[in-house]
C-alpha cells in the first residue's frame, strides 16, 4: 500500500483484512514510492500520481475510477505502441457519474455508488490474469 500520511488509517484497515499486504502509507518519499512501483508486478490504483508513475515504468495497471472518468484526460500516458496492460474498472451507466473532473473526497449525493458498486470480482479476475502472466498462478 502506497500513499500519504492521510492514507495510513485506511491502509491499516486493508492490511488487517489482507495479511499479505504491507502498509507503506506515509512512510516513503515520492522517489521511494516510485522505486516500489518500478519493481511491482502489478499496480492496482485509482487516478493518482502512482498510476502515472506506473505508466512511466510500463507496469501493468488496473485503475479503479469513481467520480471522475478517464475520458476527462486523466488516464495514464502510455507510449505507442502500447506495451503495458492497462485495465479500466468503473461503474457504467451511473446517472450521477461523472460528477467531477478532479474527484471529491465525499460524494455530493451522499451514497458514493461510484465506488460502493465496484465489481470486486472483476478486479480480482483482472489481477489474477495479470499476475498469472508473470507467476503462472
Amino acid at each position: 500500500m502506497l500513499g500519504g500520511q492521510t492514507d495510513q488509517v485506511i491502509g491499516n484497515e486493508i492490511v488487517n483484512q489482507v495479511p499479505a499486504a504491507f502498509n507503506l502509507c506515509g512512510l516513503l518519499s515520492l522517489s521511494d514510492s516510485a522505486r516500489v512501483v518500478r519493481d511491482a508486478a502489478l499496480i492496482l490504483t485509482h487516478d493518482t500520481g502512482i498510476m502515472h508513475i506506473a505508466a512511466a515504468f510500463r507496469r501493468p495497471i488496473i485503475s479503479i475510477w469513481g467520480n471522475t472518468i478517464p475520458q476527462f484526460g486523466m488516464y495514464p500516458f502510455l507510449p505507442i505502441p502500447q506495451t503495458t496492460d492497462y485495465h479500466v474498472v468503473e461503474v457504467d451507466k451511473l446517472p450521477c457519474r461523472p460528477c467531477s473532473k478532479i474527484g471529491y473526497e465525499t460524494c455530493p449525493k451522499g451514497h458514493f455508488n461510484c465506488m460502493q458498486q465496484q465489481d470486486i470480482d472483476l478486479i480480482l479476475m483482472l489481477a489474477k490474469q495479470e499476475l498469472s502472466k508473470i507467476h503462472h498462478i
